[in-house]
């Protein structure tokens, strides 16, 4: 089958699936918030927040690995990262557990803000329960990653999708019968272990078994340390904004912070799902055979993740207080004001995506500088902003810090020759003329009217 055509397909089954997945995990939100409360969404963020920090700092981008190299389809390959991911999955079960029993420590000695997020007594064993499941986790089949190297991703999607409501189910049968934070943490390992099991049955494919190759490892290895980079600088610009607010707000105020970033991230993830699952593969596999068609085909595959990303942003920067007031009752009623003001984030996501183009070139130390001026970005403005306007000071850190890598990005490409002014202006155009009229039917900008 032709590269555009297994793209298309894989692009539609790709943007369906996280559609839907982004639909279950917006009802199964529906659904626990009139049964638990805020603190419970709060404590749960936080716990995230820990488990993300440990997968991005132990990512070895073995998927990216497996997608761009040419031996990303040998069985004793794939052995290698299947051992290297089941070994990762433990080391953040171990660590997890670790900080979960230093927590109330750390309390006790007076080191945790009193009445902070950090200071839950819920906290400490949401994270280990979370942590269990990253083991979990740890034991996916290797099909899953060979079938994203080859552009098909029906059963996988099916596949998340299964495991999805598997969980939800055992989410809301635990909240039924004791509410509280522990029904997000078992939903969580129930999902984990329903697609772990799934991949090595409903896939097929090489079935992984424990093998090292020193050789194999050191290629990763060479690889992933530009990925693992740019996965810690990652990780902090996407997530400096819970692991510093999680000491400045309570619980509960830090729970309403997490269901406006729930909303926001929902058509986030979907841009950026197809940008790794569609255009990183597509890109992989025309820079392996005809690199000089790359800033063309970059460029026509961006455009409808770009529009998505601006339809989206406008359509929450106009509507998102209102959405946030029809959907939630009045305890979550101020993540409608945090919801528009964080959409202005939205419409980056296609621009960005240029940093997968640098992966497939070889070149992923480039993710790693886009990444430092949105981290000091942050770390900067969001203590200041929120300390002095609250929750939607906060929102306008985390658009800032969005907005200020834009001048090196476009450096980049150009350095590279890989600028379309033609595309950036269609891109320019369509952002300003849809958030104009959002603008016009919002009333104004949210957080300064």
């Amino acid at each position: 089958m032709q590269l555009s055509r297994r793209a298309i397909l894989a692009g539609g089954w790709t943007f369906g699936g996280h559609v839907a997945s982004q639909l279950l995990r917006f009802g199964s939100n529906l659904l626990m918030t009139r049964l638990l409360a805020p603190d419970a969404f709060g404590v749960m963020a936080l716990a995230f927040t820990f488990l993300f920090a440990l997968n991005m700092a132990s990512d070895l981008g073995v998927q990216q690995v497996a997608t761009s190299s040419h031996r990303g389809g040998d069985p004793d390959f794939l052995d290698v990262i299947w051992t290297l991911e089941l070994l990762r999955g433990l080391a953040i079960f171990l660590i997890g557990l670790l900080i979960a029993a230093s927590l109330p420590l750390a309390a006790a000695q007076g080191w945790l803000e009193a009445g902070s997020t950090y200071a839950h007594p819920d906290l400490p064993l949401a994270l280990a329960l979370i942590a269990f499941s990253a083991l979990v986790t740890g034991t996916n089949s290797v099909k899953l990653i060979t079938k994203a190297r080859e552009l098909m991703v029906a059963r996988v999607v099916t596949l998340d999708i299964g495991a999805q409501l598997i969980g939800l189910a055992a989410m809301v049968i635990w909240a039924l019968y004791a509410p509280g934070v522990l029904a997000l943490a078992f939903g969580s390992i129930v999902a984990a272990a329903a697609k772990s099991l799934l991949s090595h049955l409903a896939v097929p494919g090489h079935t992984a078994r424990v093998r090292w190759d020193g050789a194999v490892f050191r290629e990763i290895l060479t690889f992933g340390r530009w990925i693992f980079l740019s996965s810690v600088l990652g990780f902090l610009a996407v997530s400096l904004d819970k692991v510093i607010l999680g000491a400045q707000l309570d619980a509960a105020l830090f729970g309403v912070y997490s269901i406006a970033l729930l909303l926001f991230m929902a058509p986030y993830e979907v841009c950026n799902r197809i940008v790794m699952a569609v255009l990183f593969p597509a890109l992989g596999e025309v820079a392996r055979t005809r690199a000089q068609d790359l800033a063309r085909t970059f460029y026509r595959m961006r455009m409808p993740i770009e529009t998505v990303a601006v339809v989206a942003g406008a359509l929450l920067f106009a509507l998102g207080d209102d959405i946030v007031r029809l959907l939630y009752d009045r305890r979550y009623q101020d993540a409608g004001q945090a919801l528009q003001i964080l959409s202005l984030a939205l419409p980056l996501v296609g621009v960005y995506a240029s940093g997968v183009v640098y992966m497939v070139m070889g070149k992923p130390w480039v993710m790693s500088a886009l990444m430092a001026p949105r981290l000091a970005g942050l770390a900067i403005g969001l203590p200041l902003l929120t300390e002095r306007y609250g929750l939607p000071g906060a929102a306008w850190a985390v658009v800032i810090s969005h907005w200020v890598s834009l001048p090196l990005a476009y450096g980049f490409l150009w350095r590279q020759g890989l600028v379309s002014w033609r595309g950036e202006a269609r891109w320019l155009g369509s952002l300003l003329g849809c958030f104009a009229l959002a603008a016009a039917l919002g009333g104004g900008l949210p957080g300064l009217r």
